[in-house]
């Protein structure tokens, strides 16, 4: 894809070109999995971003589409780049729903040389009855081809105004950190990115290493907050099932041998870890997160077997357990017997299946949470650190969890 090049920046071995080129152009020459980069939420709701096409009609101004892009040409003095890839660093709500549009008109240029000038005529109802199924197939919808077709422009006219210059920022030379520090600076003033999104942002290395790990345990199932929210996924878990972000909390809660909390300042010391005791080791190694994820598995398959219904699935598909778990797993593994990983998570597995009786008490935990006082406590908080008590004394003595004493000891 060409640009016309307006002027460019560069910093250190990066350089930012500020572009342009017509929106028709920018929309053909969009990569199929235009959606799919990694460190992209996923699409989100915005009622004034579904009228663009109001903005478009009237040949208004669009905010700036930042990319990043990995080979960049330049021709005439720099005047023009030529892109043969990029992604979307910035702007993908509105790269969305400009190819909505785009497409739209195409559907409605195609349906207009079968239904001409009679589809001024159609009312919203008669729209959807004929042309809803096509639309969806788009991901438009009635209310944009009604708008276009009564807009008193002509579809050629209406074409035409995918003629507009869109300025673009495209950056070349970015690390892949770079690219996830712009992309949370340029949202800053957006509808927040969630903190379990940046979280995943941060461990996106991981994510090759977890598909590998896919390759050889096939119910394996993970899930991205872009995908499905943290709070969805707790609601209707399957087995085999886990959040990407609840396996990256799970990790650190283990690493740093304490519960912790998914907040701006957790982020804050991962971005600026180190390996001192005060900060904590922040660091997951590939053999580590193979062995939690094994563990997981492993656990669950005991949680279904045992309970033969959906409350063990339901329980660890909160993060509040899985913390508290993880938490205690670390502190049990460091400071009793200096165990590996694999080796603390065979003995709490051995503990669970070596008896039949109900070590775990489940449905305790879960009434004496339903009755948690919430205007008094703070439920994750309380949760969290019961579940790490909990956890910690079955390991230490292998009788059934008291959580009567753990929720009391953990809202003191």
């Amino acid at each position: 894809m060409i640009f016309t090049n307006y002027t460019s920046k560069r910093l250190m071995n990066k350089t930012c070109y500020f572009s342009g080129a017509t929106l028709k152009d920018y929309i053909e020459n969009l990569p199929i999995d235009f959606k799919d980069y990694n460190i992209q939420r996923g699409i989100v709701s915005n009622v004034y971003l579904d009228k663009i096409v109001e903005t478009i009609l009237n040949k208004g101004h669009i905010p700036a589409i930042t990319l990043v892009a990995y080979t960049i040409g330049t021709a005439h003095n720099d005047s023009t780049i030529t892109i043969n890839e990029f992604k979307i660093l910035d702007g993908l709500q509105r790269t969305y729903r400009l190819k909505i549009v785009w497409d739209t008109i195409l559907f409605y240029e195609s349906i207009f040389k079968h239904h001409g000038e009679d589809l001024k005529t159609y009312s919203k109802f008669q729209l959807t009855r004929n042309f809803s199924k096509q639309l969806r197939e788009i991901s438009s919808s009635t209310l944009v081809l009604e708008r276009l077709i009564q807009s008193e422009m002509s579809i050629n006219q209406i074409i035409n105004c995918f003629d507009e210059i869109q300025w673009f920022e495209i950056w070349e030379g970015l690390s892949p950190e770079e690219e996830v520090d712009k992309m949370l600076l340029l949202n800053a003033g957006h509808k927040q990115v969630s903190l379990r999104h940046q979280l995943e942002l941060l461990y996106l290395n991981l994510v090759p290493y977890l598909d590998q790990i896919k390759g050889t345990h096939n119910d394996l199932v993970l899930l991205r907050e872009k995908d499905v929210s943290a709070s969805s996924y707790s609601k209707a878990r399957k087995q085999g099932q886990f959040h990407f972000s609840h396996i990256i909390t799970s990790a650190l809660a283990f690493l740093v041998k304490d519960t912790i909390t998914t907040n701006a300042n957790l982020i804050s010391k991962i971005q600026d870890h180190s390996t001192n005791e005060e900060q904590g080791n922040y660091s997951i190694s590939y053999s580590f997160l193979n062995g939690l994820v094994e563990f997981l598995l492993k656990f669950d398959d005991y949680l279904v077997q045992f309970y033969n219904n959906d409350i063990g699935i339901q329980w660890i598909s909160r993060d509040t357990v899985t913390i508290g778990l993880f938490g205690a797993l670390g502190k049990y593994a460091d400071n009793k017997y200096s165990l590996s990983h694999s080796e603390v998570f065979e003995r709490f597995l051995g503990i669970l299946t070596s008896t039949q009786t109900d070590l775990l008490r489940i449905n305790e935990y879960n009434n004496l949470r339903s009755n948690l006082d919430l205007s008094r406590v703070n439920i994750g908080d309380v949760t969290k650190k019961a579940v790490y008590w909990g956890i910690l004394k079955l390991l230490e003595n292998g009788d059934p969890i008291d959580w009567k004493e753990c929720f009391r000891g953990a809202d003191l």
